[in-house]
């Protein structure tokens, strides 16, 4: 248990609880932020799902934000071109990109299938990544929760971060 709070000073294991409670909670942080960061739309003006600014810091992991945005870009890409494709004529001749070169004679009902191949993939990555979302949202909230309940039942852990000590 907790020494008096006459004392002042906190019992060694609740600070050792709060201090890896407390890591829990900035690496949870530090994921959720990765995975919404990948999530949102960035340039100037646009909005995150929540209605505030997207944020023009520099994102912690990059790579996790270059994946999203790809997943996103492809979808959107997929999407756009299906549309046009669709309304060309059926009898039109096709050319598919290949490298830097375009061949003739591709199959419109291959590349229609292709296309929607892709944006299904790219829905699914985004989904995927929003399911994550929530899942680190659930364990910052949960470990959060921990934090305060140790701060309630340990006064003097409490008075001890109050002041900037640990």
């Amino acid at each position: 248990m907790s020494p008096p709070p006459s004392s002042g000073a906190p019992d060694p294991r609740d600070a050792a609880a709060f201090a890896e409670l407390e890591a829990k909670v900035v690496d949870a942080h530090r994921k959720l932020k990765s995975v919404r960061a990948g999530d949102r739309k960035g340039g100037e003006g646009e909005r995150e799902d929540n209605g505030q600014p997207a944020d023009p810091r520099p994102p912690l992991f990059p790579q996790a934000e270059a994946s999203a945005s790809a997943a996103v870009a492809a979808g959107r890409r997929a999407a756009l071109t299906k549309a046009e494709l669709e309304a060309v004529p059926a009898d039109a001749p096709l050319h598919a990109a290949f490298g830097r070169a375009f061949l003739s004679g591709a199959d419109r009902r291959e590349t229609l299938a292709d296309l929607d191949a892709a944006a299904a993939a790219a829905a699914a990555e985004v989904t995927r990544g929003r399911a994550a979302a929530a899942g680190l949202a659930a364990k910052v909230e949960g470990a959060e929760g921990e934090l305060r309940e140790l701060l309630r039942g340990a006064p003097a852990l409490a008075a001890a971060v109050a002041r900037g000590e640990r």
